[in-house]
């Protein structure tokens, strides 16, 4: 059985619907506490999404150019933006 999302597609699938289903949750809170005294948990979610979106991209560009000094690049600037949004 072949199946329809593979490698980055599933990646790219997955952190989706994990990030969609946090927001909903936050969304629900509010709407059965009736008020939105933790708003902040949205920001903190998007800050938490740069880095697996940064992972993703150098994985992806590591993957594309392996062997070649690019792969080595993208993988210090990856390194690099890890470390800056490391909480």
């Amino acid at each position: 059985m072949k199946y329809p999302f593979t490698g980055r597609k599933r990646l790219v699938l997955v952190t989706l619907l994990s990030f969609a289903s946090l927001l909903f949750l936050i969304v629900l809170r509010y709407f059965l506490a009736g008020k939105f005294s933790q708003g902040y948990l949205i920001w903190n979610l998007f800050l938490a999404a740069v880095p697996v979106w940064v992972a993703t991209q150098c994985v992806y560009r590591i993957g594309k150019h392996r062997g070649t000094r690019a792969a080595t690049i993208w993988g210090l600037c990856g390194f690099l933006l890890w470390v800056v949004f490391y909480p």
